[in-house]
């Protein structure tokens, strides 16, 4: 569902940027991060099995840190300053897409 719309949208511009590779990266990374997660916190068998356990404990923060060095790098060398704010949107109940820019 990530994907569909922006091979979309490069077929129509006839090009991509960087950016918009680097964003889908870290989408992706965040996606995987939440079954590590989601084992960690609810599921009772992963405390029982230690391999299990240790597969989770490894995969949650790599997946996890790589998505905040990419959030970051689009942040910091990209100047893309309304992301933190897109982010918090999307995190909260409504779920509302604008971006507001924060200059």
């Amino acid at each position: 569902m990530l994907y569909v719309p922006l091979f979309t949208a490069v077929g129509i511009a006839g090009s991509f940027n960087i950016p918009v590779v680097i964003m889908a990266a870290a989408a992706t990374l965040v996606f995987l991060s939440q079954r590590p997660y989601s084992q960690l916190v609810s599921s009772p068998a992963v405390r029982k099995d230690r391999g299990l356990l240790r597969r989770n404990l490894t995969w949650l923060p790599g997946y996890s840190v790589s998505a905040l060095l990419l959030f970051s790098w689009l942040y910091f060398v990209y100047d893309l300053v309304a992301l933190p704010r897109f982010l918090l949107d999307c995190n909260s109940n409504r779920c509302c897409v604008h971006l507001v820019s924060l200059q």
